[in-house]
């Protein structure tokens, strides 16, 4: 590590924690949980290994600081154990499950999910800037982990590579969801205390610098900026002072990615200046956008190993579904023929006698609404396309079975994407009904139906059945290919450490999710 590198307020933050570590509390039991010994510390928190007793389970503890929480009124202490409720219930694959919150004799701690194994921080200071596919990778996992927690109104506030472990399957896993509200106002709004920050000052979003509201876009832009030092092996911005890196963050713009890794691809640069767009409506809409960004980007590397150089996003920043007439995903396709993806949406227009007048036409002023409120469109080509516009409202995909119910590909669709959502968000009654019923349509898709089997391994490995998982698993890896929604399924099942793959489902599973 550099001179430079070791001057950083957040080193500086590190050093003063470790000065201000709370007793040692090896040997000691606190609730359900002995602690072992001592993994390190951070700005809100020292961190110990403990044993949950009654589990016989390994888990991490983390204790806040006393100088964290002496700042803190009750009800500010009170509304961070409300948001580490909140956060208990994300259950994702790459998120680090949090298991409890407790409270004794004045100590605050919070008992979560052990992960063996470094941080991508750690990571890139030890072997350098990563690689691009281990970086795309990673960025999925983590928009995937984002997508999860906006979907019950949770935003981080604090993504960094620090926060982000490695675990020895190569998951990424985020840590810390509804640590970053312990925070005073006061403490908040001074950049000058190390450690004390509502996020970090290297990775802090420009609307969190100035006191602004937060969403998921200020969660997204320091993805963006940690995804930056990942790749290019240092923060977009440093300074003597969090001061000095905030109005940076406020007024100056990164160097380009491509002046620093002229052989990655262009189309991730866009992607990382969009992230890092200095106003949230410049920034990807949700993670689920930058999603199909990233999955495109993957396979266009995946399949173009040797011109990395000449891979941009198509149309702007976001690459169009591929919707040939009937509408399916680019992976259902050979892959010879997924090179034709763009000309799609092109080619259905034409097919149908409409020309690109489809595209433009404005709404009937007389339309009858849905009952979800999304108005019938002139036909079911014009349904999809406004359903696809916004992919993760269900009331759009919805409107398309309400209103053409006897369009049996377009239900069909419409069904898989509403059964998709329900599974992001652990809906599992409402998702395995929506895709039986995919199944039942799906005769003549195979890629549709391997999608089914690979969603049901999700819900059985989720519900304990791991038996039934493996051959679900199993089986869906005999297919050819998968629709591209499913791949961070895909992905959950690889990184699962209770479930465990034969080599011949690994190989296709870790294939398809590039």
């Amino acid at each position: 590590m550099s001179a430079e590198d070791a001057a950083t307020p957040e080193d500086s933050a590190a050093d003063s924690s470790s000065a201000a570590s709370p007793e040692d509390l090896v040997g000691h039991t606190l609730g359900d949980y002995r602690v072992v010994r001592r993994l390190g510390a951070g700005g809100m928190a020292e961190v110990f290994l403990a044993e949950q007793v009654s589990l016989k389970r390994q888990v991490a503890l983390k204790i806040l600081r006393a100088d964290a929480v002496a700042g803190a009124d009750e009800s500010l202490i009170s509304r961070f154990e409300q948001e580490a409720t909140a956060a208990a219930n994300l259950s994702h694959p790459n998120i680090v499950q949090v298991y409890s919150i407790g409270r004794e004799n004045d100590l605050h701690y919070i008992a979560q999910e052990f992960v063996d194994g470094p941080t991508a921080g750690e990571l890139v200071r030890k072997k350098g800037p990563f690689e691009l596919a281990a970086a795309l990778r990673l960025m999925r996992q983590v928009a995937s982990a984002l997508r999860a927690a906006a979907a019950e109104g949770i935003v981080h506030r604090d993504i960094k590579p620090e926060n982000i472990l490695i675990s020895r399957k190569g998951a990424a896993k985020v840590a810390d969801f509804g640590l970053a509200r312990l925070e005073s106002n006061e403490q908040r709004q001074s950049l000058t205390r190390s450690g004390m920050t509502m996020g970090t000052p290297l990775y802090m979003s420009p609307e969190q610098v100035s006191g602004k509201p937060t969403d998921t876009r200020t969660d997204l832009y320091s993805l963006g900026v940690s995804a930056y030092h990942l790749l290019t092996g240092s923060p977009p911005f440093r300074g003597e002072t969090a001061v000095a890196i905030a109005v940076k963050h406020l007024n100056e713009t990164a160097p380009s990615l491509k002046s620093k890794r002229p052989e990655l691809p262009p189309a991730l640069s866009t992607v990382l200046e969009r992230l890092m767009a200095k106003k949230p409506e410049q920034r990807y809409a949700d993670a689920e956008s930058l999603l199909r960004d990233l999955q495109y980007i993957s396979r266009e590397v995946k399949e173009r190993p040797d011109t990395h150089a000449s891979i941009r996003l198509p149309s702007g920043s976001a690459p169009p579904p591929a919707t040939p007439e009937t509408p399916q995903s680019d992976l259902d396709l050979p892959a010879g023929r997924q090179a034709v993806r763009l000309l799609m949406p092109l080619a259905v227009a034409i097919a149908a006698g409409v020309g690109l007048g489809i595209f433009f036409r404005p709404a009937d002023p007389f339309a009858t609404p849905a009952p979800g409120g999304v108005a019938k469109a002139a036909s079911v080509r014009d349904q999809y396309w406004r359903a696809i516009d916004n992919p993760a409202d269900r009331a759009g995909w919805r409107a398309i079975i309400e209103h053409y119910p006897d369009d049996a590909v377009f239900v069909r669709e419409a069904e898989f994407r509403l059964a998709v959502l329900a599974l992001a968000t652990h809906e599992h009654d409402r998702a395995s009904r929506a895709f039986a019923e995919v199944s039942r349509l799906a005769d003549d898709n195979p890629a549709m139906r391997n999608s089914v089997r690979v969603a049901e391994a999700v819900i059985a490995v989720r519900d304990g059945d791991r038996a039934s998982a493996q051959k679900l698993a199993a089986r869906a890896a005999q297919g050819d290919a998968v629709r591209e929604d499913i791949v961070p399924f895909v992905e959950e099942l690889l990184s699962r450490d209770d479930l465990v793959l034969d080599a011949a489902t690994e190989e296709q599973f870790r294939e398809w999710a590039g």
